[in-house]
């Protein structure tokens, strides 16, 4: 779960493992989050999280060059 762990704190998330078995996956705010039965839904949680972020970027960057 390391790589996984290092992914999600580069994109502001934790994975948490809690005492029921479950991993939860939330932001750093603390606000939200999923649980995951294993490591997949982990991964996939944290992909659609970075696309979203692609895309937040992408949007911001086309706004700035509105300006130039």
């Amino acid at each position: 779960m390391n790589n996984l762990q290092m992914i999600a704190e580069a994109i502001g998330y934790h994975i948490i493992k809690r005492h029921d078995g479950y991993l939860l996956c939330r932001n750093r705010l603390g606000v939200g989050g999923v649980l995951c039965e294993n490591l997949d839904g982990v991964a996939r949680n944290l992909a659609k999280h970075t696309q979203s972020l692609i895309e937040t970027i992408v949007m911001q960057e086309d706004k700035l060059r509105e300006f130039e």
